[in-house]
């Protein structure tokens, strides 16, 4: 048996089989790095300065906090073409993967000199002809000038979402595991749900459940709650129909799904009307069409054109997004700007999240599955039951 810290510690984990993990992560993080390289020599970048923690986690492998809310552009990641080395921005090698040595990170300073003086010293920065960013604040413009004079700044964004789209099989099977827990979890919300909870129990019982089953990071905070108007109490009735829309990471990568279920009392299929069923047999005629819709080399505007032929309004939520490293385009959505990728051809590999909502004018039926585009159609990566509405 390998020591702890060996090769095969890669095989522990959740999800890990007894013959191996399910993602074998060294091959992952040297293909998306190879990946990025090539894309570089196609596009004529010498370096890469990243500041977004999802490309730098895409590129790297490391495992870093994420921030939450805004913060000004800063280079956290810095890939040089020649050689194809990552200079990471870590103060500790914690999570940082061991084909990274430790003389490619440098820490982190209040003192913009020592931030530039860092920088300056990575190999090949400061000979850079073109260097692509994925953000760029003034302050830095001028600070990366500095460093490499002779450089021409690119944008590099649109460069790694096309890098990004096409999802590696490792991708799609932590993807796949992201879907799973957030199923799981979800199975003890259903399990749990009862008349006099709250919609911030119900969140609280996935979130535990989430961490009991090895990931303490949500995709994003869930959304539980009743689809009609509030009542004035925050405690659910029974027979109050609830949606739910957790997400869940796993590894970086996020798997999420959104279910409708009608708080039951004393029976099970308390809560279940004719015309629950209804709303839920013109949910299930929506979602043939829109899954019909993610196939290979069509737009993802097309999802908006299935969502009209049902005759049901468009949301004002989106409609469907990329998925992987949290978010990713196309954002398909109503009144949405152009460069949300609505004009974006889906390609083989690319994983979205696709749902919708049908409404009676009283209350509303949610739901949301997780789809893998392939070269013979889409592929669902969601399994769990509609609950008692889709008897």
């Amino acid at each position: 048996m390998p020591e702890a810290g060996g090769a095969g510690r890669s095989n522990l984990g959740t999800m890990a089989l007894e013959e191996g993990g399910r993602v074998d992560f060294a091959r992952l993080r040297a293909a998306r790095l190879g990946r990025c390289v090539s894309a570089m020599a196609e596009e004529g970048l010498d370096a890469l300065v990243l500041g977004r923690e999802a490309n730098a986690r895409y590129v790297s492998g490391a495992r870093r906090l994420w921030n939450a809310g805004t913060r000004p552009f800063g280079p956290g990641c810095v890939v040089v073409a020649d050689g194809g080395q990552v200079h990471l921005l870590s103060t500790w090698d914690d999570g940082v993967p061991r084909e990274l040595p430790r003389q490619n990170l440098f820490g982190l300073s209040w003192n913009p000199a020592n931030y530039a003086r860092a920088l300056a010293q990575i190999p090949g920065l400061a000979q850079a002809r073109t260097i692509g960013v994925d953000g760029m604040s003034d302050s830095f413009s001028r600070m990366l000038a500095g460093i490499a004079p002779q450089a021409r700044l690119v944008d590099g964004l649109g460069m790694l979402h096309r890098v990004r789209a096409a999802k590696l099989d490792d991708e799609v099977a932590a993807i796949a595991t992201a879907v799973r827990l957030a199923e799981a979890a979800l199975s003890h919300v259903v399990a749990s749900l009862r008349p006099g909870m709250t919609e911030a129990q119900l969140q609280g019982a996935f979130e535990r459940r989430m961490a009991e089953l090895g990931s303490t990071v949500p995709g994003a905070e869930g959304a539980f709650c009743r689809t009609a108007a509030a009542t004035g109490s925050p405690e659910l009735n029974e027979g109050d129909l609830v949606a739910m829309s957790p997400s869940v990471l796993y590894a970086g990568y996020e798997g999420g799904l959104a279910r409708t279920y009608p708080c039951p009392g004393r029976h099970p299929e308390d809560g279940v009307t004719p015309t629950r069923r209804q709303l839920h047999a013109r949910w299930r005629r929506l979602w043939d069409a829109l899954l019909s819709a993610c196939r290979p080399g069509a737009k993802a505007a097309a999802l908006l054109d299935a969502y009209r032929s049902t005759g049901e309004p468009l949301p004002r939520h989106p409609v469907a997004w990329g998925l992987g490293l949290g978010m990713e385009p196309p954002l398909v959505g109503a009144n949405l700007p152009p460069d949300a990728g609505a004009d974006q051809a889906l390609v083989p590999g690319m994983v979205l999240s696709v749902g919708g909502s049908v409404s009676d004018g009283e209350e509303a039926y949610v739901a949301r599955d997780t789809v893998l585009v392939s070269e013979d159609g889409p592929v669902l990566l969601s399994r769990h039951s509609h609950g008692p509405l889709a008897a």
